[in-house]
């Protein structure tokens, strides 16, 4: 596999991409099923190892299984309370935006939208301000990897110790761009390539699922 530094043994490497099929075949499991509120289906990426242009790799080459879900005022769907906190703030901000738009006071607001004396179309109007607000959702992600130097300091008269990072994580405040760096973890599990390669796929799929 080309997304891989030829240090990375091949049955490692052949492991690492039939577990992120497998994840990619039902990544529901992976994500508890968490009220079916994913956005499209899954996809697999390679995580490139190697130098390319515009690319300078932090890790030896991977895979990455990803999924655009829900992320709005139902928090049934949130998966961290930072998520939780930063759509409430999101909340806010969308209905501070609908009054300065409508260029109506929060009394009017409530007025207009009250369920007994309100106007249904008023009620609408609000609804789909707030669904375009939340429309780019979250992207949730699980990232599988190998790096070199498992403690991080390089040394000539040290053979490199490789280890395979797994990690779930969530994006949930970047928009449509999804920029790695604002990514959130949900949870990582870090293995030696022996213990990576002694364990079936089932079994690191139950240790990754959140």
């Amino acid at each position: 596999m080309t997304n891989f530094k030829s240090s990375a043994p091949v049955a490692l490497q052949v492991k690492m991409k039939m577990l992120a099929e497998m994840i990619n075949d039902d990544f529901g499991a992976i994500r508890s099923n968490r009220g079916e509120s994913q956005i499209g289906e899954s996809r697999l990426d390679e995580i490139e190892g190697n130098y390319v242009s515009g690319w300078m790799p932090r890790q030896d080459g991977g895979f990455t299984v990803s999924e655009w879900m829900r992320s709005d005022i139902d928090n049934s769907y949130h998966f961290t309370e930072k998520q939780t906190d930063f759509i409430n703030e999101q909340i806010n901000n969308c209905f501070k935006s609908f009054l300065s738009g409508e260029e109506i006071t929060e009394e009017e607001f409530n007025s207009l939208y009250d369920l007994e004396t309100g106007n249904e179309d008023f009620r609408q109007q609000f609804a789909e301000y707030e669904m375009e607000w939340f429309s780019d959702g979250a992207l949730l992600a699980v990232q599988m990897f190998v790096e070199g130097y498992a403690d991080k300091i390089f040394d000539f008269d040290k053979e490199p110790e490789k280890i395979v990072t797994i990690r779930a994580c969530i994006n949930y405040a970047d928009g449509e761009y999804a920029r790695e760096k604002y990514a959130e973890d949900i949870k990582q599990i870090v293995l030696s390539v022996d213990e990576f390669m002694s364990m079936s796929n089932e079994e690191i799929i139950n240790q990754i699922t959140f």
